[in-house]
């Protein structure tokens, strides 16, 4: 979490409001984390998959669409976003809640052409 907090604030010039080709470019290993493991998730006009270290525990909201969204623990070309944290937009017959993770997670979604 504490990337996240100590990352530089957006910045404008060198973070683009949407981007297709985002895809994690960082990661970080965890241990004991509450985290979701995702295929095609949604963010900012990217698609991706990944595990995620999740905000504020383990619930994702739905909706009727069977879309969900959570807020996680992840930059946008390395930076915080302007307000809250990056929601990820969730399949959820195809997302995976896990408690107690250990392993890698995606801290950056950027262009890999770009890192």
């Amino acid at each position: 979490m504490d990337f996240y907090l100590k990352a530089d604030k957006w910045n404008k010039k060198k973070c683009p409001d949407t981007s297709k080709v985002a895809e994690p470019v960082k990661w970080r290993t965890v241990k004991d984390a509450t985290v979701i493991k995702v295929a095609n998730a949604k963010y900012r006009g990217s698609v991706f998959d990944g595990v995620f270290l999740v905000v504020n525990g383990n619930s994702i909201k739905e909706a009727k669409s069977g879309k969900g969204k959570k807020k996680v623990f992840c930059l946008w070309y390395g930076h915080q976003i302007k307000t809250d944290f990056p929601e990820l937009t969730l399949d959820i017959e195809t997302t995976e809640l896990i408690e107690n993770y250990k392993g890698k997670v995606v801290t950056d979604l950027a262009d890999p052409k770009k890192k």
